[in-house]
């Protein structure tokens, strides 16, 4: 609704339509849906994604306007399911879906589907129902290579529960989930070699991608530079304190292993996929250009645009074991070392003074601060002007993008 009332009154100017929506990976699943995979030794081809979101597209046989509808539909049917089990409020639905990136669950991108199959990964470890558990890794690694990322998350989740009577049953849970993981990315592999002839091209695509382990460049930076780099960023920051939510966790179990901070299953396995994100973009994106440091590109669609990011930032804000100036300490370290990461020691580019940063990096801070500080105050008055921004934000942000701007 906020979209089409700043479209109306000339504030954005692009409607969606069949042929603007089809920006970006959108290029790419429109290929796929349309003709299968196929390679090429200059480019990779489409063999970088994963088959399920295309393949359902060409089985549906919807328009692009169609597929659209069908993603929202989908996203709303996984923001319900998690929201009736994890019992969030209104306030609370109101501030998660108003998420920025979210609007990412509402084109042609695989994003939606990933973010349901995250859901029912997260009800069914909530749960302790290994089917649901099972059908969430099916859909999400039928959807997206997150092998690397799902087995370490399923096996830190799983010992961090574990004593002497769970011991077992953890450990199935373990191998069944692993068992399904490199099953789905199997598959996935199994049709990108019926259209093409090659096995496992797509690890020999990522070089097209700069997915190459590279120690990292400073300042970080993304595509677009500072007119995308706050939105990068701020994820940048949240996978450095889900990173530090982790070590704390570690730490505290190892001096004290009887008494161990109790964390639901669903928050481990968030922590763990929020911070491993933050890890590759950082060590496996490289350089893209020889006057900026290592990119962050996409970070900002691969953790604000999924529910993990919701559930480890509730877990932050209201774990009630860990204390509040503690955490409130650690929040301002991380932040300070994300922002001198991203750039806050120099000058924009094209700026002969340093105010510029200095007003860029406090309106960062400011929208960090409120958003945390909602979390713990849910009912605060803050909250509509952090939904209203978040709305206006998500409305700009996807109409950059119908302009073929680049977002994440």
């Amino acid at each position: 609704m906020a979209y089409f009332i700043l479209y109306q009154f000339g504030y954005i100017n692009a409607y969606p339509t069949n042929k603007n929506l089809i920006n970006w990976d959108a290029v790419w699943y429109k290929k796929i849906q349309e003709a299968g995979y196929h390679y090429s030794e200059a480019t990779g081809g489409t063999m970088a994604f994963f088959p399920l979101f295309p393949f359902l597209w060409r089985w549906f046989g919807l328009n692009v306007i169609g597929i659209t509808i069908f993603n929202y539909l989908i996203f709303l049917l996984g923001f319900y399911l998690l929201s009736n089990n994890q019992k969030w409020s209104f306030k609370q639905n109101l501030l998660f879906l108003s998420t920025p990136s979210l609007f990412f669950c509402f084109v042609p991108y695989s994003e939606a589907l990933f973010f349901l199959g995250s859901s029912l990964l997260l009800i069914g470890l909530n749960k302790d129902r290994i089917a649901i558990i099972l059908l969430g890794l099916i859909i999400t690694t039928l959807t997206r290579s997150v092998g690397v990322v799902f087995i370490p998350a399923l096996i830190f989740t799983y010992f961090y529960l574990s004593n002497e009577k769970s011991y077992k049953h953890n450990l199935l849970r373990i191998l069944l989930g692993t068992a399904v993981i490199i099953s789905g990315s199997l598959i996935a592999f199994l049709v990108q070699y019926l259209y093409t002839g090659k096995w496992f091209v797509f690890f020999e695509v990522q070089k097209h991608w700069r997915r190459q382990f590279q120690i990292p460049t400073l300042p970080l930076t993304t595509i677009s530079n500072f007119n995308m780099l706050w939105l990068d960023g701020m994820a940048f920051l949240f996978a450095l304190l889900a990173g530090f939510y982790i070590l704390f966790l570690l730490l505290s179990n190892y001096k004290n292993p009887l008494n161990k901070i109790k964390v639901r299953p669903e928050v481990l396995f968030s922590l763990v996929y929020v911070a491993m994100i933050g890890f590759i973009a950082t060590f496996f994106s490289g350089v893209r250009s020889k006057d900026y440091g290592t990119s962050l590109m996409s970070i900002n669609r691969f953790i604000f645009a999924t529910p993990f990011f919701i559930i480890f930032t509730l877990e932050f804000s209201n774990n009630k074991e860990i204390d509040r100036k503690l955490k409130g300490l650690a929040f301002t370290v991380i932040m300070m070392i994300s922002w001198l990461m991203l750039g806050l020691d120099r000058k924009i580019p094209g700026n002969e003074s340093y105010f510029p940063t200095l007003s860029y990096f406090f309106n960062m801070t400011v929208f960090v601060v409120l958003y945390m500080y909602i979390q713990f105050k849910p009912g605060s008055k803050w909250l509509y002007f952090i939904y209203c921004i978040n709305l206006i934000i998500m409305a700009f942000l996807f109409n950059r993008f119908l302009n073929a701007g680049w977002v994440g």
